[in-house]
Formats: structure tokens, C-alpha cells, sequence
């Protein structure tokens, strides 16, 4: 399908904000239940230093701007907690997926739309680059931990996916921002949230992830079926073709 305009579609600096935060409390999490001596325990920490340096690089770009910090709402604190209590590597890594796939979609746009900001555009290149070796890590992190892991597990770990996907995407609609604009702000977020182009547009930014969820089996037999209910599962994927 044809990509979307990153203006309409660029997540929100706050929810980017919060998912960095929840993903360096669970990596540091996965790193102290890692003995040691693991190259994985070395490589988790090269990963801590990444989000924790992307989260300055955002909150410096929205100091650059002017803009008031919003305060992370209630559930994001609570999500920030819960990761750092989650002793599940399957779930921290297909967290993981979930998140910095979905952004790095709408980043690949933004970086080369030149209707944006310069430090905008510069910011989504630097973040695009190096989440892709975090891509790669989650992936090959994910594909160790569903080895060892019943069928059952898999596609329960996969529901549960499923439905965080669909809290993240319906999370990113904010009714103050059309309040801003003039629109009644429930209306308009109902309006939204029953888009037939938004749907798509969530299909397009997801693909890759959920496919390689079905690959490792978080998206098939059971689990497909919240795959299907949430919305972002791919067209092949829906229609159950292989």
C-alpha cells in the first residue's frame, strides 16, 4: 500500500517517551537475572546505554522546541514499573518488537518528508539506524526464548501481544489534540478510532513485526484469533494464506 504522510501519522513525542522508558526498565530487568560472564548480560547493557541515550536525544529536541513536557499519565508509570518487574524474556522482547517496529515504520517516512522539521527529520535518520541493530537483537532474542517454550506459552505470550498492540495504537489517538484544533475531542477520537484508512495505515506500519510473530508462533492457531480482533494482522495473515 502506499505509505502514509508522516505528518498525520507520526506517533506522539509521550508515548515514544514512555515505551523507551518501560524497555530500559525491563532490559535492565533481563540483565540482572543474566549471569555475568554471558555475552547476553554484556550486550543487554550496550542496549541500556542506546535507550537511555535516545531518551535524552527526545526530551532535548522537545526542550529545542519550546514545547511544555506533559507528565507521563498514570498507566505509563505503571507500565514502566511492571517492566521492570517482568522476569519473562519472551514478553520483554516481543514488547520490544512491538514498539520500536511500529515507530521505526512512521520514522522511515518522517526522515525523508521535507515538509518536516530539519531536527525532526535528522532525529527519526539517527533513530531509524541504530533501532535497527535493536530490531535484529530483539528478534534473534525472541527466537532463543521460543525455543524453549511450549506451543500454548507461545501463543498466550502471542494474545498478549496482541492486545498490547491495540492499547499502544488506540494510546496514540489523544483527544486534547483535536480539542486544540477546534473539534469536539470524543467525537473526533471515535471518528478515528472506526477509520478504515487508519486500520490500514496500522496494517502497514505492523507487517513486518506480526509476520515474524507468525514465523516464531505468537501469531498463529489460538493466538491468531486476538491477532485478527485487534486489526493489524496482514492481509495474507487474515485471510490465512501462508
Amino acid at each position: 500500500m502506499r505509505r502514509p504522510s508522516a505528518k498525520c501519522t507520526f506517533s506522539p513525542i509521550r508515548v515514544v517517551r514512555a515505551a523507551e522508558l518501560a524497555l530500559t526498565a525491563g532490559l535492565v530487568g533481563h540483565a540482572a537475572a543474566t549471569p555475568y560472564q554471558q555475552a547476553h548480560w554484556a550486550y543487554a547493557l550496550v542496549e541500556l546505554e542506546d535507550e537511555c541515550r535516545h531518551s535524552r536525544m527526545f526530551a532535548r529536541m522537545i526542550g529545542t522546541y519550546g514545547l511544555r513536557p506533559r507528565p507521563p499519565l498514570w498507566w505509563q508509570r505503571l507500565g514502566v514499573r511492571i517492566a521492570a518487574m517482568l522476569d519473562d524474556p519472551l514478553r520483554l522482547f516481543a514488547a520490544a518488537l512491538v514498539v520500536v517496529e511500529l515507530t521505526d515504520a512512521f520514522q522511515r517516512v518522517a526522515m525523508t518528508d521535507e515538509t518536516i522539521h530539519p531536527i525532526t527529520r535528522q532525529i527519526s535518520r539517527i533513530h531509524v539506524i541504530e533501532e535497527a541493530r535493536r530490531i535484529k537483537y530483539a528478534r534473534e532474542e525472541l527466537k532463543r526464548q521460543v525455543v524453549h517454550r511450549s506451543a500454548v506459552r507461545r501463543r498466550v505470550g502471542g494474545a498478549m501481544m496482541a492486545r498490547l498492540t491495540r492499547t499502544l495504537l488506540d494510546t496514540m489517538i489523544r483527544p486534547d489534540r483535536y480539542r486544540a484544533v477546534g473539534l469536539d475531542p470524543e467525537f473526533a477520537r471515535r471518528t478515528a478510532l472506526r477509520s478504515p484508512h487508519r486500520r490500514q495505515v496500522e496494517r502497514w506500519a505492523l507487517a513486518k513485526c506480526v509476520r515474524f510473530f507468525h514465523e516464531v508462533g505468537m501469531a498463529d492457531g489460538r493466538a491468531r484469533a486476538a491477532w485478527v480482533k485487534v486489526g493489524p494482522l496482514p492481509d495474507e495473515l487474515a485471510r490465512g494464506d501462508r
